[in-house]
């Protein structure tokens, strides 16, 4: 009888010593307490605990690996036609990931650091201008595609407009027939003002030819020294950039930027006008003109046409005659600023 009663405290004891051990297992895994990544660091009963060096993750530590099952319309266990999400599977249910609550926390996160993160420097800063030097004059480029860089490297020294104009007329791109530097207007409304350059290209310059190519460039001041703000691009087909305007167009107190390019044919020349304005937004010019403002062996003037304070802009077109005894039409397309930009308002019969 005490063998029996033995027997069955033994019995129990084992039970309940199983049973302890799976609850133990059981609260380790603790599905919800694991989804913000608030998991205790399990430490053995003999002291500190040691990661194990070498273990490569592949997860957010914290965080919980999910993953898409099917779940069988009849329960049973996945089959292999349908161990991935497919849902023309008759009756499959796609579970969705564990770590939702994960996700959404380091969303919140990235937004947050995002909103507190400062808005970035704007790109273009017009208040730091070099100190005034007088450093020695550039010399000469052998190609004229380095000019523009010589040039803004003088101006980015400390160097002054004056010896820059003088420069460059011994380098023979300004002369008598065209070029230019001005630096007394504003154009980027910033207090400063910028520097205008229009030169030949001296090594191709011939006074007998009909036009003589050349480029206009814009320098403005630039976190301590000059940049090059806007450039004509340079083609040997295209005559030297004109200034027309440097200065208010449209009454709204800033001043614009006016200038043409001409081109010539066999039996024409065509003039192109351009209108620019800055743009503080995006930090660079733009064009006011909304259309090629073009003038066929004819001038671009700027006037005040019908007296209302705005100045426009006309182009003469006058074609070649076809026969000695045709003659051409002959008109005059009058430019004006319509509140937005500069838009051909008005045609006229010149003959």
């Amino acid at each position: 009888m005490m063998t029996r009663t033995r027997s069955l405290f033994w019995r129990r004891t084992a039970l309940a010593l199983l049973f302890g051990v799976a609850l133990l297992a059981l609260s380790a895994c603790g599905p919800v307490s694991d989804v913000i990544g608030r998991r205790n660091t399990p430490t053995p009963a003999g002291g500190e605990f040691v990661p194990t060096p070498g273990v490569a993750r592949t997860a957010t530590p914290g965080g919980v690996l999910s993953v898409w099952v099917v779940t069988p319309a009849d329960g049973s266990a996945p089959q292999a036609d349908n161990v991935t999400p497919n849902a023309t599977v008759p009756g499959s249910r796609p579970v969705g990931p564990a770590a939702t609550a994960t996700a959404a926390f380091a969303t919140i996160e990235a937004a947050t650091a995002v909103a507190a993160a400062p808005p970035p420097a704007p790109y273009y800063q017009p208040d730091e201008c070099p100190p005034a030097r007088a450093p020695s004059p550039p010399t000469r480029p052998a190609n004229f595609n380095d000019y523009k860089d010589r040039i803004a490297g003088y101006l980015s020294a400390g160097g002054s407009p004056t010896v820059l104009e003088a420069t460059l007329r011994n380098w023979g791109a300004i002369n008598d027939a065209g070029g230019v530097v001005q630096a007394d207007t504003d154009l980027t409304g910033d207090g400063v003002r910028e520097i205008i350059v229009t030169f030949y290209n001296p090594q191709t310059f011939n006074e007998e030819a009909l036009l003589n190519a050349g480029q206009m460039l814009v320098l403005g001041c630039d976190s301590g020294g000059y940049r090059v703000l806007y450039e004509t691009p340079f083609n040997p087909l295209v005559a030297l950039p004109e200034l027309l305007r440097v200065g208010d167009m449209n009454a709204d107190v800033r001043a614009e930027l006016v200038f043409f390019t001409e081109t010539c044919g066999r039996s024409s020349c065509y003039k192109e006008g351009k209108i620019l304005t800055w743009n503080a937004q995006t930090g660079a010019f733009k064009e006011l003109n909304n259309g090629q403002i073009v003038a066929i062996n004819g001038r671009i003037g700027i006037a005040d046409v019908d007296g209302d304070g705005v100045l426009e802009l006309t182009a003469q077109i006058n074609p070649p005659r076809s026969s000695p005894l045709s003659a051409p039409d002959r008109v005059v397309d009058t430019w004006d600023w319509s509140g937005t930009d500069y838009v051909l308002a008005l045609r006229e019969d010149a003959n």
